[in-house]
């Protein structure tokens, strides 16, 4: 497992959308580094994402703030010491609507057809998609 951060990189401004640079720790224990994720984690959000060149790292940084997400929304919890209170329940709502936004800029910057890229182009698939746009609306 390696970690780097080099901003003219991909994997660097895949880090730098999310704030993932601080590399102090990076080696030893996983729980005792600072950084949220490996260069390898990092290439295969990249590997995930569909698109290409600055829309498909935007979509990747995504990737991986959903993936934070769901990680603080399984140890999400109100923390109560005295008068002190700490609510970690909010974390994955912020993180989940900056993925949202990383989604949108992607789709700007692709233009309006960036989810045909997915689809599956079955003769089938292809006159029901086809269909629901044209008289549907959809």
């Amino acid at each position: 497992m390696s970690a780097s951060y080099d901003p003219a990189s991909t994997t660097g401004k895949i880090r730098l959308l999310i704030t993932d640079i601080d590399l102090s720790v990076t080696t030893g224990n996983r729980e005792d580094f600072t950084i949220f994720f490996t260069d390898e984690e990092i290439t295969e959000f990249w590997n995930f994402a569909l698109g290409a060149g600055d829309a498909k790292i935007f979509r990747a940084a995504a990737h991986a703030l959903r993936s934070i997400a769901v990680s603080r929304a399984l140890i999400a919890r109100m923390i109560r010491i005295g008068s002190y209170q700490e609510d970690t329940k909010g974390a994955s709502e912020i993180l989940n609507a900056k993925a949202k936004e990383y989604d949108d800029i992607a789709d700007k910057i692709e233009g309006p057809y960036s989810s045909y890229v997915s689809y599956d182009w079955t003769s089938a698939s292809l006159r029901a998609r086809l269909w629901r746009e044209a008289i549907l609306g959809l």
